[in-house]
Protein backbone atom coordinates (compact mmCIF):
# COMPACT_ATOMS: atom_id res chain seq x y z
CA UNK A 1 0.00 0.00 0.00
CA UNK A 2 1.17 3.44 -0.82
CA UNK A 3 -0.23 6.60 0.72
CA UNK A 4 -3.08 6.39 -1.77
CA UNK A 5 -5.59 3.57 -2.24
CA UNK A 6 -6.43 3.28 -5.95
CA UNK A 7 -9.90 2.19 -7.06
CA UNK A 8 -10.82 0.92 -10.53
CA UNK A 9 -12.20 3.75 -12.69
CA UNK A 10 -12.67 6.00 -9.65
CA UNK A 11 -10.67 8.66 -7.84
CA UNK A 12 -8.03 7.31 -5.48
CA UNK A 13 -8.48 7.69 -1.73
CA UNK A 14 -5.72 9.12 0.46
CA UNK A 15 -4.78 6.85 3.36
CA UNK A 16 -1.94 9.03 4.60
CA UNK A 17 -3.63 9.91 7.90
CA UNK A 18 -4.81 6.39 8.69
CA UNK A 19 -2.89 4.73 11.57
CA UNK A 20 -0.63 1.72 10.92
CA UNK A 21 -2.82 -0.35 13.24
CA UNK A 22 -5.45 -0.11 10.48
CA UNK A 23 -3.26 -0.33 7.37
CA UNK A 24 -0.95 -3.16 8.51
CA UNK A 25 -3.72 -5.79 8.52
CA UNK A 26 -4.73 -4.61 5.04
CA UNK A 27 -1.14 -5.02 3.85
CA UNK A 28 -1.03 -8.50 5.34
CA UNK A 29 -4.33 -9.44 3.70
CA UNK A 30 -3.29 -8.17 0.29
CA UNK A 31 0.11 -9.84 0.59
CA UNK A 32 -1.55 -13.24 1.03
CA UNK A 33 -4.32 -12.73 -1.54
CA UNK A 34 -3.56 -15.02 -4.51
CA UNK A 35 -2.81 -13.10 -7.69
CA UNK A 36 -2.50 -9.66 -6.06
CA UNK A 37 0.55 -7.63 -7.03
CA UNK A 38 1.42 -4.16 -5.78
CA UNK A 39 2.55 -3.04 -9.22
CA UNK A 40 -0.93 -3.48 -10.71
CA UNK A 41 -2.51 -1.22 -8.06
CA UNK A 42 -6.16 -0.71 -9.09
CA UNK A 43 -5.95 -3.02 -12.13
CA UNK A 44 -5.72 -6.48 -10.58
CA UNK A 45 -6.41 -9.68 -12.52
CA UNK A 46 -9.76 -11.46 -12.16
CA UNK A 47 -8.21 -14.13 -9.91
CA UNK A 48 -7.81 -11.50 -7.19
CA UNK A 49 -11.50 -10.63 -7.26
CA UNK A 50 -12.45 -14.31 -7.34
CA UNK A 51 -10.27 -15.16 -4.33
CA UNK A 52 -11.54 -12.10 -2.43
CA UNK A 53 -15.09 -13.28 -3.15
CA UNK A 54 -14.35 -16.73 -1.71
CA UNK A 55 -12.88 -15.23 1.46
CA UNK A 56 -15.79 -12.81 1.81
CA UNK A 57 -18.33 -15.64 1.53
CA UNK A 58 -16.56 -17.60 4.27
CA UNK A 59 -16.35 -14.62 6.63
CA UNK A 60 -19.93 -13.49 6.06
CA UNK A 61 -21.21 -16.90 7.10
CA UNK A 62 -19.11 -16.85 10.28
CA UNK A 63 -20.02 -13.28 11.23
CA UNK A 64 -23.69 -13.88 10.49
CA UNK A 65 -23.66 -16.93 12.74
CA UNK A 66 -22.03 -14.91 15.51
CA UNK A 67 -24.55 -12.09 15.12
CA UNK A 68 -27.48 -14.52 15.17
CA UNK A 69 -26.23 -16.69 18.02
CA UNK A 70 -24.55 -14.05 20.17
CA UNK A 71 -26.38 -10.93 19.04
CA UNK A 72 -27.98 -10.51 22.45
CA UNK A 73 -24.49 -10.12 23.94
CA UNK A 74 -22.97 -7.88 21.29
CA UNK A 75 -25.92 -5.57 20.51
CA UNK A 76 -25.72 -3.62 23.75
CA UNK A 77 -23.91 -0.57 25.08
CA UNK A 78 -22.01 -2.67 27.64
CA UNK A 79 -21.26 -5.95 25.92
CA UNK A 80 -20.29 -8.88 28.15
CA UNK A 81 -17.50 -9.88 25.78
CA UNK A 82 -14.11 -8.20 25.95
CA UNK A 83 -13.06 -8.29 22.29
CA UNK A 84 -9.40 -7.93 23.25
CA UNK A 85 -9.65 -11.36 24.88
CA UNK A 86 -11.34 -12.88 21.86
Amino acid sequence: LDKVFPRDDQDSVSIEGIPKVVTDPLRNYLGTLPGWTKEKKGKQVSQVWEQHGFITMQLVRSFSSLADTYGHIIRTNLAEVDFKDV
